[in-house]
């Protein structure tokens, strides 16, 4: 059985990773050779060679195909092999001679990923209008983390609020670990679910005390964005907007917004499995300070701390996702529940479960009010 929902667009990878040289990528357990042809299109197929088990991501870009490194034979985008240099073009190539084939989606500067090997699309990658204003929005991609850790707990953890406090203190941290009531709902089409902080907590009101004006506020990042929004001359943001989201596919992705509802930064983290003990994880921001020098800066080096305070957590920290059959969880880890709930039950509507054993069932999760 599938240790992951395969039927769903995930990060294979930053467009400006695949460029002469071919990209070698797991994914959902299946080795994956990325390349970007002659006319700049990327295409997506098994890296093992039939023949002999050879990495044709090692292999070279010819036209619009993929040369195996070892015996040079070549494979189409489609995956079938169309050239076997050790025998007379005479002689017919097997049909069995080929690879996994997968669709491929390209756009704002991400390369998405359709793993699922029984199936085609039927939807598109999510799309973010802030990484298609380059006018307004600067926008950094960090470098891709690995992290020893299960999907779940890598996407659980870019959901979690109670923890910034602890892991997240040269970053993210807040003065207090109380984490406001979050109200949340499930996306219209069934593929995402959102959190925000209710205005009307009867607890935690201490972190909606931001009025706008420049001052020091509660964390390095808070520091670095409001002095380069201040010297852009943008408005600050309001904490009673901030939005959590996260989207079938990985991805987590936090908004800030004005008062009056216009953006001020968009932070980007797409979970990729790459087997049952490993996770890529990738970061992006986008916002009006991106476009300054201190922004682009701050970003710079934002990026791997945040991605070295996660690294720590969850592969010092957490024990695998396995470990306990029924976590128990309290009133701040309403998002955590609802991406369980709506991960595990697509899961299960494909037949697998999360640790990859026969014994799928839908999953019980303890309500939390």
């Amino acid at each position: 059985m599938s240790a992951f929902v395969r039927n769903t667009w995930y990060i294979a990878a930053w467009s400006h990773e695949i460029a002469g040289k071919p990209l070698h990528r797991k994914i959902c357990d299946d080795h994956v050779a990325l390349y970007r042809t002659a006319t700049g299109i990327v295409k997506a197929i098994g890296a093992v060679c039939p023949h002999r088990g050879a990495n044709l991501a090692e292999g070279d870009v010819i036209g619009e195909s993929l040369r195996c490194p070892y015996h040079g034979w070549k494979f189409g985008g489609d995956g079938q092999c169309e050239d076997i240099p050790s025998q007379p073009d005479s002689l017919a190539i097997q049909k069995n001679a080929c690879v996994p084939a997968y669709p491929i989606r390209e756009q704002q500067g991400i390369v998405w990923i359709w793993p699922g090997q029984q199936s085609m699309p039927d939807k598109e990658p999510p799309a973010y209008d802030l990484l298609d204003q380059p006018d307004k929005y600067g926008v950094v991609f960090s470098q891709p983390a690995t992290l020893r850790a299960h999907f779940i707990n890598v996407v659980e953890n870019a959901f979690d609020e109670s923890h910034l406090c602890f892991i997240h203190q040269r970053t993210l941290g807040m003065k207090t670990p109380l984490v406001p009531r979050q109200i949340i709902s499930k996306d219209a089409d069934g593929q995402g679910v959102t959190a925000r902080w209710d205005p009307e907590t009867p607890w935690g009101h201490d972190v909606f005390a931001f009025k706008g004006e420049f001052q020091p506020k509660r964390n390095w990042l808070d520091q670095i964005t409001s002095l380069a929004l201040f010297a852009s001359g943008r408005k600050f943001p309001d904490w009673r907007k901030r939005r959590w989201k996260f989207r079938m596919g990985g991805v987590v992705t936090y908004h800030e917004f004005t008062e009056e509802s216009e953006p001020t930064m968009l932070v980007f983290g797409g979970a990729t499995p790459v087997d049952a003990e490993n996770t890529i994880f990738f970061t992006a921001f986008a916002s009006p300070a991106v476009k300054s020098w201190i922004g682009k800066l701050a970003m710079s080096r934002f990026g791997p701390m945040l991605n070295e305070e996660d690294r720590m957590g969850t592969e010092g920290l957490l024990l695998k996702a396995d470990a306990l059959k029924h976590p128990v969880s309290v009133i701040a880890d309403r998002p955590a529940v609802a991406f369980r709930r709506l991960y595990l039950n697509a899961l299960c509507a494909e037949g697998g479960d999360a640790h990859g054993t026969n014994n799928a069932a839908k999953p019980k999760l303890t309500e939390v009010s």
